[in-house]
């Protein structure tokens, strides 16, 4: 890869400026993100998007096979071209494109895609019961409920798409620009019921609930000024171990996550110690690509005057990823709300 320590930044930015509907900016950085790393998949599946949802489908086929040429091993780009294949008519390319997402992906988990190729492929029940185990994984995960509401409407089953979608809203998913182009919703687009929850939920904050036990505490009430980036992530002042950081809040995601960067810094300058590290694992990012990484203890993280102590991290060995905190992080404050108008969080503590 050339100069490695700018490709996840450009990436990172190209997918929030396709879920923000600009196609322009994304595919810019996504053809960079080819030159940095042409032996990746990931920005050519991700550039071929941007030219179908502009309506280049030409273009997104040129993408979705060098990518395929070059990576064999991301099943989504070769959903995405069997799904593009369906569109043209060629049901014998298509069809052998989805059965090669069900042959690599066999891990129930957000990012997973396995449900769509199962329906394109007429298993419309098999494709349910996938989606299904992909939500008892991760219950709270706005973005697999989101998921379960685009397979819904593609079936046709549209009241229990609705559904799925609100609660996607209720969970905290805000992607307004990214539902306005996808074409999973266009079965939905011109109900009425589907307009309503639409601006319903554009006028709502973000409000994420955990009960406490603890009803004889004091509550202490932060407010902090949040800055709204591209597609609906907060980026948030907080403290790790007393290190001034920024994080991003994505509503989708459910843990932590911090750079190998940052991590470094930490640990060389004592705000790491030896026993944080706690060894090594493999996860899923949100693109459904696994990476490994390193699992450690956060001991403090500190949000205005909210405090919460031993977090479970990853470390990205992506130099530029971000810092990352998930909904379920945030549910261990107690009540934390989202002020869009304002551009506040709101964490209510015991």
């Amino acid at each position: 890869m050339n100069d490695g320590e700018d490709y996840y930044a450009i990436v990172a930015r190209g997918g929030y400026y396709r879920e923000g509907g600009r196609y322009v900016e994304a595919i810019a950085d996504f053809t960079r993100g080819i030159e940095l790393d042409p032996t990746s998949a990931y920005p050519y599946y991700q550039r071929g998007w941007c030219c179908e949802l502009s309506g280049d489908d030409d273009k997104a086929m040129e993408d979705y096979n060098a990518g395929i040429d070059v990576d064999k091993s991301y099943p989504y780009i070769f959903l995405m071209r069997g799904e593009l294949y369906r569109k043209r008519g060629d049901t014998e390319r298509a069809n052998a494109d989805f059965e090669e997402v069900i042959r690599q992906d066999t891990v129930a988990e957000s990012g997973s895609c396995r449900q769509y190729a199962l329906h394109f492929l007429g298993r419309g029940e098999e494709a349910v019961e996938w989606m299904e185990k992909i939500i008892e994984s991760e219950p709270n995960n706005s973005g697999c409920f989101y998921d379960k509401a685009c397979l819904l409407a593609r079936m046709g089953h549209l009241p229990e798409s609705l559904e799925a979608l609100r609660k996607a809203f209720e969970l905290g998913f805000r992607s307004f620009a990214h539902i306005e182009h996808d074409d999973d919703m266009d079965s939905l687009r011109e109900l009425p019921e589907f307009k309503t929850l639409i601006e319903e939920y554009k006028a709502k904050p973000i409000n994420i609930v955990k009960e406490s036990t603890s009803a004889d505490k004091v509550e202490t009430i932060s407010e902090i000024q949040i800055r709204k980036m591209y597609s609906g992530v907060y980026e948030v002042p907080c403290t790790i171990n007393e290190l001034p950081l920024k994080f991003i809040f994505d509503t989708g995601a459910s843990t932590v996550t911090i750079s190998s960067v940052e991590a470094s810094f930490m640990l060389k300058n004592g705000y790491l110690k030896e026993a944080d590290i706690k060894g090594r694992e493999y996860f899923s990012t949100a693109t459904g690509e696994i990476h490994e990484g390193t699992k450690i203890r956060l001991r403090e993280i500190k949000i205005g005057d909210s405090v919460l102590r031993n977090v479970e991290a990853s470390v990205t060995h992506n130099q530029q990823a971000p810092l990352l905190l998930g909904q379920s992080v945030l549910e261990r404050f107690g009540t934390v709300t989202i002020d869009n108008i304002n551009s506040k969080l709101i964490i209510k503590q015991k």
